[in-house]
């Protein structure tokens, strides 16, 4: 059984009482004049503001001499934090990649490149790689061979991809990105 672990990937702080300095830099904004953003103040006293408006004392940076804290409701930001993970996994999951090799025959080519034409129009970026294996795939010769096939692939692709990053050497592999125009 898979288990969400969005909550989990959501930093927790310490908040209200489970604060432990009694000095804390507060870095709110606040509508009441009483309390200065930027200005250190006395742990009771914050928590007493935020009480009285039904908020939380967030520790946000404990490392400073006097932490950094955040007059906010918590679990309002836990929610918003979650929604960021959200959308960070789903852009991350807008890429597919092809790869392949010199020797990767005509016929796979063509698959390739019908894959990568399917997948732009439905909104991906793809990447896509061409791997060295071994010595004889690193000489001069075959390097150069391997860059016009890559680049025949990329041209193939026809004027509906644009190229988000011309095909270049990293490593042992090349490596270009196509989208949508």
């Amino acid at each position: 059984m898979r288990k969400n672990n969005t909550a989990q990937n959501v930093v927790k702080h310490d908040i209200n009482e489970r604060i432990r300095p009694v000095r804390l830099r507060l870095i709110t904004e606040l509508e009441n004049n009483d309390f200065i953003k930027g200005e250190i103040y006395n742990k009771n006293d914050l928590l007493e503001y935020a009480y009285s408006q039904g908020l939380d004392l967030v520790m946000v940076n404990p490392k400073p001499e006097h932490p950094l804290c955040e007059i906010i409701d918590y679990k309002k930001y836990i929610y918003k934090e979650k929604q960021k993970l959200k959308e960070s996994k789903k852009s991350s999951q807008k890429n597919k990649e092809i790869r392949f090799k010199i020797d990767t025959d005509d016929h796979d080519m063509k698959r390739f490149l019908n894959n990568t034409l399917e997948w732009t129009t439905k909104g991906f970026n793809v990447k896509i790689t061409l791997n060295f294996k071994g010595k004889r795939d690193m000489r001069e010769d075959r390097k150069n061979m391997a860059m016009l096939k890559i680049l025949k692939f990329v041209n193939d692709l026809g004027e509906d991809v644009t190229i988000v990053q011309e095909p270049k050497m990293e490593g042992k592999r090349i490596i270009a990105k196509v989208k949508k125009k």
